[in-house]
């Protein structure tokens, strides 16, 4: 199939999906934010993001927006061929900017697409693979530093984390101790590990830690509360639980549920702060509620009339401007903390919810702007 390369805006609505195809979204003029697979960023003009097929993701133009899109097929002739080897470009979801060459390749090709005689160009024409390989081509020259040497795709050693979270079940394990591990950044084992096991890698982790459970509980007299302190639950309880959603996967048809199935937001907020520094995805917050990512989904908005990464990013910032007023970190210090991919997309999260930039809560009364802001969020 060819690629398509289309001109437009996007909504200044929060939509999500995944699609069977790799995308490139290029900004032309104003901001859109995304959210792949729990990394967050901004779009200006003359930056952008790459997201790999059947990766979900959330997207939302601000204001006025303009945006070039490049749907890739995976046997898109732009990525195929002579041009294989720049499918690599979409190992992993990552946000770039373009330099000055890029940015006036940038300015011919939309140029390009205004012609009358594209529009004229009959559905399935090489021309647009022809510009779509140029500039991939550009582009992976560029980050190529930044992506695996390997020809092949890169593949994590699971017997290394298998051993990994043995060797620590009992403590706190985050993805990032599990990507440190395995040699990679935490957004890059992230969709190498989902890719090759089907599996976030904290469905994963729950699941070695729901295993060591159960051989303990068949073969030992433990009490349950030692259990769950040696396969890393915080309690009883949220052991109780994790086993609780593993019986509801098994029996998802359970008689007499005729009431809408209801969410501990509780469960999800202490979920959240207890995972907050890290890459968070919609498919690790619906594990713990022990729903499907679509389910989850759709029950959460009906909850609270938010998505779940609306409500996350509430909580991001929630957390970022307590840090802001009861610390002397510095931003970037507290995008990390708060989960935020960087300093940048702290900054235009805050802005966009509040109206101002976090350096405002420390350059005026912290009281006076957080009571503005409890009548101002826009999240």
């Amino acid at each position: 199939m060819p690629s398509a390369i289309r001109l437009m805006p996007l909504d200044n609505t929060i939509r999500h999906h995944a699609h069977d195809y790799h995308q490139m979204v290029i900004g032309l003029s104003g901001h859109a934010e995304f959210e792949i697979e729990g990394m967050g960023g901004s779009i200006a003009a003359l930056s952008g993001c790459i997201v790999p097929a059947n990766h979900v993701h959330y997207y939302e133009g601000v204001g006025h927006n303009q945006q070039l899109i490049l749907d890739l097929p995976l046997d898109a002739p732009s990525l195929s061929g002579p041009h294989r080897e720049l499918m690599r470009l979409f190992d992993v979801p990552r946000f770039f900017a373009l330099d000055e060459p890029l940015r006036q390749y940038l300015a011919f090709l939309t140029q390009e697409l205004s012609q009358p005689y594209q529009r004229q160009q009959p559905q399935g024409s090489p021309q647009g693979d022809l510009l779509a390989a140029t500039l991939l081509g550009c582009l992976h020259a560029r980050l190529h530093p930044e992506l695996p040497g390997q020809k092949q795709p890169q593949r994590i050693d699971i017997q290394l984390i298998d051993r990994f979270i043995q060797h620590h079940l009992s403590e706190r394990l985050s993805v990032a101790d599990m990507a440190a591990e395995a040699c990679l950044s935490e957004a890059h084992f992230s969709a190498c590990f989902r890719e090759q096991t089907g599996l976030t890698p904290y469905q994963y982790l729950l699941r070695q830690r729901l295993g060591a459970a159960r051989q303990l509980l068949t073969s030992t007299r433990l009490p349950l509360s030692h259990i769950a302190e040696r396969t890393g639950f915080a309690n009883q309880s949220a052991l109780s639980h994790a086993f609780g959603c593993l019986h509801a996967r098994l029996h998802p048809e359970l008689p007499g549920q005729k009431q809408p199935q209801r969410i501990d937001i509780q469960l999800i907020d202490r979920f959240i702060q207890h995972h907050l520094s890290e890459r968070l995805s919609v498919a690790d917050m619906a594990a713990e509620a022990c729903l499907s990512e679509a389910h989850f989904s759709a029950c959460f908005r009906e909850q609270t009339g938010l998505t779940p990464y609306q409500y996350l990013l509430r909580q991001r910032l929630g957390a970022a401007r307590q840090l802001l007023t009861s610390t002397r970190l510095p931003l970037s210090h507290i995008a990390e903390r708060t989960g935020f991919a960087n300093q940048s997309a702290l900054s235009h999260a805050f802005r966009r919810a509040f109206g101002h930039p976090p350096s405002q809560l420390r350059q005026r009364g912290a009281a006076e702007v957080i009571h503005r802001d409890t009548h101002t969020t826009k999240v």
